[in-house]
């Protein structure tokens, strides 16, 4: 994915999605990934607490790198956002791209297809 490409800004409303279809055979895989998602999020926020940008930069890395292998492009998007505040140690912008990523992560379904 070229990071260039991507236009998501850490304040834009997270717009609603249709149901993210997977593999039935990829289910237990991907509700560990959501899982680290959600442990990925409250990581962030610690991280945010204690003034460790590095920390946040390199998770939000690591959503942008692995969202869309997974078929969560949103994941993706709002990774490269928070990744890109981090870098300009932006902390609103980091915080909103951060919670809109908890948000997504809240509401995503997720069908599964033989």
């Amino acid at each position: 994915m070229n990071r260039n490409a991507v236009t998501v800004m850490p304040n834009d409303p997270v717009p609603e999605h249709p149901p993210v279809q997977i593999e039935r055979r990829m289910a237990d895989l991907v509700a560990r990934y959501l899982e680290r998602c959600r442990a990925d999020v409250a990581a962030m926020r610690s991280a945010l607490d204690g003034g460790t940008l590095a920390t946040v930069r390199g998770l939000g890395d690591r959503l942008a790198g692995s969202g869309a292998a997974y078929g969560f492009g949103e994941i993706s998007a709002r990774g490269f956002a928070i990744e890109r505040a981090a870098r300009d140690a932006d902390l609103f912008a980091i915080r909103e791209a951060v919670e809109a990523v908890d948000r997504y992560l809240a509401r995503v379904v997720v069908t599964y297809r033989d």
